[in-house]
């Protein structure tokens, strides 16, 4: 009894562990690299790189800005896309705050909001959601240059959600 509780106890917390503690077991479950690791935001300011940049979480993507430059090719432009299944993931901030590292290379970079139910992109930059990507896609506006707006900080510039309809068909 002595040695099968303990083994009983152990058998039960790694059949029901939900979160990954150890990324060498990570990238030997997935059979690839983990590139950086990004700490949870705790602060209500979703602009840490530019920010905050002394802390963890801003190192975290610099982090991940050079180990990408690793695999991708040099030269090139790139296309970064952050997405997820389930709501209140952080895509948002994860790509604010990646979109954000690379703009502090002196790299020209337009960060577009692509959510188009709950578009939280310009409020983080104090901006309008008046005109954006819905209008482009509706094609209201002909080209992406009459919908970018400048985050007023230096290399970034946003293409937000736009307008939101709520008209559905039936």
């Amino acid at each position: 009894l002595g040695l099968l509780v303990p083994v009983l106890v152990v058998f039960i917390r790694e059949v029901t562990r939900t979160k990954i503690e150890d990324i060498k077991l990570l990238e030997n479950s997935l059979s690839v690299p983990v590139l950086s690791t990004i700490l949870q935001n705790k602060q209500s300011n979703s602009l840490v790189v530019l920010d905050q940049s002394k802390t963890g979480i801003a190192e975290g993507f610099r982090s991940l800005r050079s180990n990408l430059r690793f695999i991708l090719q040099k030269d090139t432009n790139i296309t970064i896309m952050v997405t997820s299944t389930i709501s209140g993931e952080g895509k948002t901030f994860c790509a604010i705050n990646l979109a954000s590292v690379y703009s502090l290379t002196g790299k020209k970079t337009v960060l577009i909001g692509c959510d188009m139910r709950k578009p939280k992109i310009f409020n983080d930059f104090n901006l309008k959601n008046d005109k954006g990507l819905s209008n482009l896609l509706s094609g209201q506006e002909s080209s992406w240059k009459n919908v970018i707006k400048s985050s007023g900080y230096d290399n970034l510039d946003i293409i937000v959600s736009g307008p939101v309809s709520y008209t559905h068909l039936t």
